[in-house]
């Protein structure tokens, strides 16, 4: 039994990398609350630029956030592995419902990465790249490794600084948001 313990331990290299910033323990979250992490850190990230963030109404909504009126999908990641950019993008749904999408990529030492998309340019990458992979079936894709920064560094992304959301009816689409 002893053996299996040390083996486990050797095993937990990913939460010395963490050990004593502020995502040490992150590694022993559950799946639900480290999307709760990611939307925290999105949601007040973008708050301190001055946007107005509205949390969906409901857990597993087709959206996380409404910032500025616009419905949000939000993906978090540490870095992996002991390698700074190195992330993973997972449980994207096919079936997109959201307006714009933003990726944050936590870093330990480097800058983290942060940019968004719009549906049409997810929907754009999907079709004309084979970075994304399928993760439990069609319904669902996933970005790991190196294509993760490929994307980032790609047409299909806008670094998180461009994100001037600008609505004719912004009140309107507001006011669904928080209904929704």
């Amino acid at each position: 039994m002893n053996d299996i313990k040390q083996f486990i331990e050797s095993k937990i290299k990913y939460s010395n990398y963490w050990k004593d910033t502020v995502m040490e323990n992150y590694n022993q979250l559950t799946q639900k609350a480290k999307g709760d992490v990611g939307e925290k850190v999105v949601g007040d990230f973008m708050k301190e630029r001055g946007f107005e963030i509205v949390p969906s109404k409901k857990y597993n909504d087709v959206y996380d956030k409404c910032i500025n009126g616009t419905k949000t999908e939000i993906k978090f990641s540490l870095s992996q592995d002991n390698q700074e950019n190195n992330f993973m993008i997972n449980h994207i749904k096919v079936n997109i419902l959201w307006e714009r999408f933003i990726f944050y990529g936590w870093n330990r030492d480097l800058p983290h990465q942060i940019v968004w998309c719009t549906a049409e340019q997810m929907k754009s990458c999907w079709k004309e790249n084979s970075w994304w992979s399928n993760q439990s079936g069609e319904g669902e894709k996933m970005l790991t490794s190196s294509n993760v920064m490929r994307w980032i560094n790609s047409p299909y992304t806008n670094d998180i600084s461009n994100w001037s959301v600008e609505h004719n009816n912004y009140n309107k689409i507001l006011e669904e948001c928080m209904n929704d």
